[in-house]
């Protein structure tokens, strides 16, 4: 059973997914990178990802590790686990995007050290990452293999803007 969707959710996302942004000059944005290049360009005067050059590419590649590998391994897994119901399940599915999010996580332990002190959109790629971690799967050890990582999430997830975003289960 599914949670209905509000008006006002369906306004700002036509797709009906999160996340989704809806400007004040109305257009509506209703994904991860395009929500963030409207934020960097319009709102963040490029600070959170520099419009070129080699710092541009740095973040960028930071952003790829932890949305198409971490996120996407954590949804394709979340999509295999719902098919044991239908008898569809694979396990070596699930051993397998639970490798490529240990893989992306050791990866990240050994880059944390080099973030800067200000965030920027690869922090925040990775910050999602890890709550979404935490939110879906507490079972897992994520900490275990990224012990850098986990203490530099453990201080970025107390910032404001990441404890009014926290994720949660839909409200009835």
């Amino acid at each position: 059973e599914t949670t209905p969707y509000s008006e006002d959710f369906l306004d700002a996302s036509p797709i009906a997914r999160i996340p989704a942004l809806l400007t004040e000059e109305g257009v509506r944005l209703a994904d991860s990178s395009t929500i963030c290049e409207y934020l960097n360009d319009e709102l963040g005067d490029y600070r959170l990802c520099p419009r070129s050059g080699r710092a541009r590419w740095d973040i960028l590649s930071v952003v790829s590790i932890a949305t198409h590998g971490v996120m996407e391994a954590q949804v394709l897994r979340r999509a295999e686990m719902l098919r044991k119901r239908e008898g569809e399940f694979s396990a070596s599915v699930v051993r397998k995007m639970m490798d490529r999010q240990d893989r992306c996580y050791e990866y990240l332990d050994n880059l944390c050290g080099d973030f800067r002190a200000e965030p920027d959109l690869g922090q925040i790629a990775v910050a999602c990452a890890c709550a979404t971690s935490e939110f879906r799967f507490p079972e897992d050890d994520w900490r275990n293999p990224a012990p850098r990582l986990a203490k530099w999430y453990d201080k970025f997830a107390k910032r404001s803007s990441m404890q009014k975003t926290m994720q949660g289960e839909t409200p009835r």
